[in-house]
């Protein structure tokens, strides 16, 4: 997302294309050779991955339009958000991934590399990869498509009944 963000222009005119080509150039550019490693800790249990979603609605988002699930069976108004967590980061997982992605038969959460929680109301992500000083590098982070920054450390907490919607 900072690169698609970075461009706006090439954003607006080549859409969910320039979104795919920004996404393939970074697998290849920072996922495949040195990804940042962190532990999602989620219901009590605790694993290790390269990405995490936080879901509060399905779909997650939208190729033109294609829905793409990620975490199903979640909505705005159950009062709890979904998890999923991808483990590792290679070559051999992603045409299979993304064919999920991309499938209205298939699902991304039945994909031996993705964990999928649903009903939490808790989590949080930390990054376990270490610079040459031993400092935790940090991971990017977007919020609703928006790039936000960098960190290495995240809590999510849902607070049912805080958004009043009108329509």
């Amino acid at each position: 997302m900072k690169r698609v963000d970075a461009h706006p222009l090439l954003k607006a005119r080549a859409r969910q294309w320039y979104y795919t080509w920004a996404a393939i150039s970074a697998f290849y550019r920072h996922y495949l050779r040195d990804p940042v490693r962190f532990e999602l800790e989620v219901d009590g249990e605790t694993l290790e991955g390269v990405t995490a979603i936080a879901q509060n609605s399905d779909p997650f988002t939208y190729f033109a339009n294609i829905p793409i699930r990620i975490c199903e069976d979640i909505g705005l108004d159950d009062g709890t958000i979904a998890m999923a967590l991808l483990r590792r980061a290679k070559q051999r997982d992603m045409l299979p991934i993304a064919s999920r992605v991309l499938s209205k038969k298939l699902h991304v959460s039945k994909h031996r590399q993705i964990d999928e929680f649903d009903d939490v109301s808790r989590a949080s992500v930390r990054s376990v990869s270490k610079d040459s000083d031993g400092v935790p590098r940090p991971f990017p982070v977007q919020v609703d498509g928006d790039y936000i920054g960098q960190y290495t450390e995240l809590d999510f907490s849902v607070e049912p009944g805080a958004l009043t919607i009108v329509a």
